[in-house]
Order: structure tokens, then C-alpha cells, then sequence
């Protein structure tokens, strides 16, 4: 405390943890040398990464934060063995200096050895700068709500890359609304892929967005045999571009968690209209939907080819 002519005065310390490995190497998140002030998040305590270079974090039995916020850098989640991290709150990765992805915040949640994210609350990659987020080598995140490329300088990108290798937004339609995944909204651009036999699911009545509102930017690809997006409802273009593609075996089905309802170009706001499209070509490949909507606001392209 300090006073100045009469008045008294505080000086509260920042002790939310910061990880203070800059890199590069490899080190553990449960040591709480890693961290400054010295202590381990907690189930209450936040965690910030603040990177210069690429580092690998390996994730204990139940390593465990309220929330988590990746600003630069690429750090690497790594597990000596079914390792888990576990979150309360949210999980943020964003630059917003960054000029593009090659210098953005990089996560890559890997799989080797069994390491799974539950991101309680919801994962946000490229909110008002650049973010990307791999989940490889079976890895597996739980989300109650996945959002990519959510604001106006918005880019962000999330990759579930090989067979094994899932991603999840539980969100209950009942208790938290239908939107589960959500690519390009406000302004923003985002871009999933799902790829080599990868899943992408949300739970029953969930829905996925692809550019939702007044120039985003929202697209969905499904590549590969076994490649596999499931959800109830699908909406491309709701006021902004959204695309969809299915290329080469890869499979988007509607039909198995809700009423099946599939969107293209169609935005109850006339002002924004929306434009959507969707590729669904290579053997195998298959889009499957109860019922469907296509360009009733706005400009809808649809292109099945070369065995899709």
C-alpha cells in the first residue's frame, strides 16, 4: 500500500499462472517451477502461455486450469501416458498482433500414448487474430462449444488430422441452444477440416455453422475414407460464405442425431443473405439429410460428382 496527499492505495499482484518456458524444450505442466508466481493452475486458477519458439508440455494424469489462454508461439500437448487436461472455463488461442498463421498461436493436442482436452466451457481458435489447433495421433477433445474465426480479424483453423483422432461439442440443445461448432461468424474466417478417418461430432440436436453473419467466412471439409462429420443441422452461408466439402470417401451425416435439416444460403435477415456452397465428389464420398433448404434468401451451389 502507498498513499498519495491523503489517499491510500493497493497494489494487487497478477497471480494468474503464466508459463515461463519460452522455449524451445520440452517440460512438464504439473512442475510449478514452469510457472510464475511458483504454483500450478488449479481448477480455479487461470493459465497463460506467452511463447518466442515451439515447446512440448507433457499433461500429467489430471492436469487441471480454469481456463487457458495461448497467445503465440506452438506449443505441443504431449502425454507420458494417458494423460488428461481438464478445463472449467475456456480455452482461447489467439495472436492478435499476429500478421498470419506462421506466426500465430499454434496448439497441437497429440495423441501418442493417450491424451485427451476437455474444454468444459468452450474453444475459441482465432477470435480477433490468428489461431490453429490440431488434434492428432488419436487425441481427443470434449468442448461444449467449438467456435473458429469468431470475430471481425477473426482466422482461425482447427485440424482433426487421422483416424482415431476426435473431436466432440457436447453442448446440450435443451440447456445451452443447438449452435455446438460455429466457422466464421462476425466478421471472422474459419476452417475445419477432417481428414485420413478423423471424427467431428456434436451431441444429438447439435448444429455446425459455416459463415454465419455479414462477411464471415466459415468452411467445413471432410476428406478421406472414414472422414466423419456428424451432427443434426447444418447451415452454410447464413448472412456470410460458408462451404462445405466432402471429397475422396469422406462422409457428413445428419440423419443419426436430430431432425436432419440442411441450410444452404438461407438467412431470416434479407439484408444479409449469405452464399453457400457444397463440393461432394470421390468415390464414397456422402451427405445425408432428412430434409433440405437451398438459396431461398440467398445464392446456394450445390456439385455432386465423380461418385459422391
Amino acid at each position: 500500500s502507498f498513499g498519495v496527499s491523503g489517499v491510500s492505495f493497493t497494489l494487487i499482484a497478477d497471480l494468474t499462472p503464466h508459463w515461463n518456458k519460452l522455449g524451445p524444450g520440452t517440460f512438464n505442466f504439473d512442475d510449478a517451477a514452469n510457472w510464475t508466481p511458483n504454483a500450478t493452475p488449479g481448477a480455479n486458477t487461470d493459465a497463460t502461455f506467452v511463447l518466442d519458439s515451439d515447446v512440448d508440455v507433457i499433461l500429467g494424469a489430471s492436469s487441471e486450469a480454469k481456463s487457458v489462454n495461448i497467445r503465440n508461439g506452438t506449443i505441443r500437448f504431449v502425454s507420458i501416458g494417458n494423460a488428461s487436461l481438464v478445463n472449467q472455463g475456456k480455452v482461447l488461442i489467439d495472436d492478435p498482433l499476429a500478421a498470419g498463421f506462421a506466426d500465430g498461436a499454434n496448439v497441437i493436442l497429440d495423441g501418442t500414448n493417450g491424451t485427451t482436452w476437455n474444454a468444459v466451457l468452450a474453444l475459441e481458435v482465432g477470435d480477433v487474430g490468428f489461431g490453429k489447433f490440431t488434434i492428432r495421433n488419436g487425441a481427443d477433445l470434449d468442448a461444449r462449444q467449438i467456435l473458429i474465426g469468431n470475430n471481425a480479424g477473426g482466422h482461425g483453423e482447427l485440424v482433426v488430422s487421422d483416424p482415431d483422432s476426435r473431436v466432440n461439442a457436447t453442448s446440450d440443445p435443451i440447456t445451452n441452444g443447438s449452435l455446438a461448432i460455429r466457422a466464421g461468424a462476425s466478421g471472422g474466417t474459419g476452417m475445419i477440416s477432417v481428414l485420413n478417418g478423423a471424427t467431428i461430432t456434436t451431441a444429438a440436436g447439435g448444429s455446425i455453422l459455416l459463415g454465419d453473419g455479414s462477411l464471415a467466412n466459415g468452411s467445413l471439409r471432410v476428406d478421406g475414407a472414414n472422414s466423419l462429420a456428424q451432427t443434426s443441422d447444418i447451415k452454410i452461408g447464413q448472412g456470410g460464405a460458408g462451404q462445405l466439402d466432402i471429397l475422396n470417401g469422406g462422409t457428413v451425416d445428419q440423419t443419426s442425431l436430430g431432425p436432419g435439416i440442411a441450410e444452404v444460403a438461407l438467412n431470416d435477415q434479407a439484408a444479409d443473405p449469405g452464399t453457400g456452397a457444397v463440393t461432394v465428389t470421390g468415390d464414397g464420398s456422402e451427405w445425408t439429410f432428412a430434409s433440405g433448404n437451398f438459396g431461398v434468401t440467398g445464392t446456394a451451389f450445390v456439385s455432386v460428382e465423380s461418385g459422391g
